[in-house]
């Protein structure tokens, strides 16, 4: 029997595990304000009905999303987790050219993840840096 993977929109129920996948890997749970639609502007990949993989889509008010915070459950070890990943990426794309944007952009440090953009042609610039400055703070 062939296995079925499919890409949906994420929904409040993920959340059960979805934070397990954020603590196991990192520790760090994203703020829900910090997150597109509180947390349920994304994808979801499943096979067979097993969540296995997840990132969110911020939408801006210009032709550009941003791609961010792919996880995956970390107890999933099944030999398709790179097609599994290039499901979610493409996903993203066409949800992305769907909404009306003309290009997507990322940050990673993670020379696979790299690696597999540049596959799918994705622009790679190189000695980039990720800079983020907390203003709430401040207040």
């Amino acid at each position: 029997m062939e296995s079925k993977i499919n890409a949906r929109k994420i929904v409040g129920e993920d959340w059960k595990y979805l934070k397990e996948w954020f603590m196991t890997h990192d520790g760090v749970l994203p703020d829900m304000n910090f997150l597109p639609d509180d947390g349920l502007g994304g994808v979801v990949v499943e096979k067979d009905n097993r969540p296995i993989a997840a990132a969110f889509i911020y939408y801006t008010n210009s032709d550009i999303a941003f791609l961010d915070c792919g996880i995956s459950d970390p107890h999933y070890k099944g030999r398709d987790r790179f097609e599994i990943g290039n499901v979610l990426i493409k996903e993203c794309e066409r949800l992305t050219k769907a909404n009306g944007c003309e290009a997507m952009f990322t940050t990673t440090g993670n020379k696979g993840l790299l690696k597999r953009y540049k596959a799918m042609n994705w622009s790679i610039r190189e000695n980039m840096s990720y800079c983020i400055k907390y203003i709430y703070n401040e207040r």
